[in-house]
């Protein structure tokens, strides 16, 4: 069609001997743009074919995109975990979601710390490989999405989770938040908004809900903190629980090479060199279990980058009571 209207423009006018076309008459300019409808049509009827046959590959399992994402091989159209890269996709994720690194920070360490790959490490390479919902095992385009299409590198929760961080990622983040997309109106279920505040002696960080009620972070601090120890407590006593069991299981085995020396069933040396492995092995869990309760932080004791990172590795969410302006409720991490 454009082809005539610019024939029109400068009045030229199209023969053809064999089509039989003359754009002079009519019949002529209507048959042209017949054909010109008809070769559209099929051009996009035949898109539209390709396009259907490529999303029906891909609910079949198979990658229609060519070379793999990073993190996977190509293997009879299908994808599989490449083991070196699927690491530095977990590491990535690690880095932005508990270190805090910035897109910018990652490409820099990347740069400098994987030299190997075949390209260099973009702001643009970064950001797509922490919006990939491929390592979660979703595929998706522009028309559909499916679920459990490929091994996932990253569990779906933990990518969900990084993409909440990456919302929040906004112009206020310069603002050390410890409870940011954490906070809850009691009342609403909202999920309430940051509002730093900035005065002469310094900035005040704030939780905003929809009725322009406010409560400061200090005051959630200062108000978790017996919550956040029981909760540190119960992480220690589950690993010194692991503990003592190992010593439980040391005890177990010299009763057992108690009985068999005293059976005549095993020599001597034999006893004594299992003896002292087993007793090597107990002064080193007694050792662990020692630093473990020595070294462990106390909530208070923390920093804010600290707390920062317990937060997001630890609690689920915060329910605020917006009218007494206290913590209702706090949901933890189900430790594994």
């Amino acid at each position: 069609m454009f082809m005539l209207e610019l024939f029109n423009e400068y009045d030229v006018q199209l023969f053809s001997l064999k089509e039989k076309i003359d754009t002079k008459t009519a019949i002529g300019r209507f048959f042209v743009s017949m054909i010109i409808l008809v070769a559209q049509w099929e051009t996009e009827a035949i898109s539209e074919r390709t396009i259907r046959g490529m999303d029906q590959s891909a609910y079949e399992g198979n990658w229609v995109h060519g070379r793999a994402p990073f993190g996977y091989d190509l293997v009879d159209k299908r994808l599989e975990i490449n083991p070196r890269e699927s690491a530095i996709v977990k590491e990535a994720y690690y880095l932005y979601f508990y270190e805090f690194k910035s897109r910018g920070e990652i490409r820099h360490i990347f740069n400098n710390a994987h030299r190997m790959e075949k390209f260099m490490w973009t702001y643009d390479r970064i950001k797509h490989l922490l919006n990939n919902k491929i390592y979660k095992g979703t595929y998706e385009n522009a028309r559909i999405s499916i679920d459990n299409h490929s091994p996932a590198i990253l569990e779906a929760s933990y990518f969900d989770d990084v993409q909440h961080a990456l919302a929040l990622r906004n112009k206020r983040s310069q603002y050390p938040y410890i409870f940011k997309g954490k906070c809850k109106d009691s009342r609403t279920g909202e999920l309430l908004a940051v509002k730093p505040t900035k005065k002469s002696a310094g900035y005040y960080l704030y939780y905003k809900n929809s009725n322009g009620q406010y409560i400061n972070e200090s005051n959630l601090i200062n108000d978790l903190t017996v919550q956040m120890n029981n909760h540190i407590k119960d992480i220690v006593m589950n690993s010194i629980e692991s503990k003592v069991n190992t010593l439980k299981r040391v005890d177990s085995n010299k009763n057992l090479l108690d009985y068999l020396l005293d059976k005549g069933l095993v020599s001597i040396d034999y006893y004594s060199s299992q003896c002292k492995l087993l007793y090597d092995n107990q002064s080193k869990h007694e050792i662990e279990i020692t630093k473990l309760s020595n070294s462990v932080w106390k909530w208070e004791n923390m920093s804010t980058t600290q707390r920062q990172i317990f937060v997001r590795k630890n609690v689920v969410d915060i329910v605020i009571n917006m009218h007494t302006l206290r913590v209702k409720d706090i949901e933890f991490k189900t430790n594994k």
